[in-house]
């Protein structure tokens, strides 16, 4: 999947999946993976994200912050297109690490921190990714920031990512991260199968050099 909307890359809690779904409102909700997002005051859905095929992958849900600025974070869930050959999740993390890496190695942006560690919703393993990287050169130079949740269900990769400009992120970084947290999978009446199993992960946060190399053992 390529990073071509200022990159992608995502922490949950084991929690109990009843009396916190958004029942009623499509706005927080992706039916093709069964995922929902908790709903949060000063977070509203972009309408102008339209989705006409989910099959062919992309961004399939967008939330913005309601009086939002050029920068300020928004949210992202983005599909893998349908392939051939289901997705493995250890793969489908490596693939966006490497994809990041090339946009390091060709000038288009300087990494400066990675972290990366295993997650679990429910039954549903996953990686967080937390990324600090600069746009640009000279006084245009920006700086962002990112979190994202990756995610294989029924053989797709999916990535949920919230990414802004530092100095706009850092204010909301807490209440962004309980927002990534509060991810459902199962969302009742979609049939969710096949998904990626807990496998025994260490849950140390491994530092990920930024010279295009990915951590060991992917």
């Amino acid at each position: 999947m390529r990073f071509n909307h200022v990159i992608m890359m995502c922490c949950i809690i084991t929690a109990c999946n009843k009396n916190i779904f958004n029942a009623g409102n499509p706005d927080f909700r992706v039916d093709a993976v069964g995922l929902e997002l908790p709903q949060t005051p000063g977070w509203i859905k972009d309408t102008n994200i339209k989705v006409e095929n989910n099959d062919l992958g992309g961004i399939v849900l967008r939330l913005i912050r309601v009086g939002g600025v050029v920068g300020s974070p928004r949210l992202d869930v983005v599909l893998e297109p349908l392939r051939g050959t289901p997705s493995n999740l250890d793969e489908y993390l490596t693939r966006n690490l490497r994809e990041m890496a090339l946009l390091e190695e060709a000038g288009q942006l300087r990494i400066t921190k990675v972290e990366q560690e295993s997650i679990q919703q429910g039954d549903t393993r996953g990686y967080l990714v937390r990324h600090t990287y600069t746009l640009g050169k000279g006084g245009s130079q920006v700086a962002l920031s990112q979190v994202s949740c990756f995610f294989v269900v029924s053989g797709r990769g999916v990535t949920v990512t919230a990414v802004g400009r530092s100095e706009l992120f850092a204010p909301l970084a807490n209440e962004i991260e309980k927002i990534i947290r509060g991810i459902i999978f199962g969302v009742p009446g979609i049939s969710i199968s096949h998904r990626e199993k807990i496998a025994p992960e260490s849950d140390k946060v491994q530092e990920v050099p930024p010279e295009g190399k990915l951590p060991t053992g992917l």
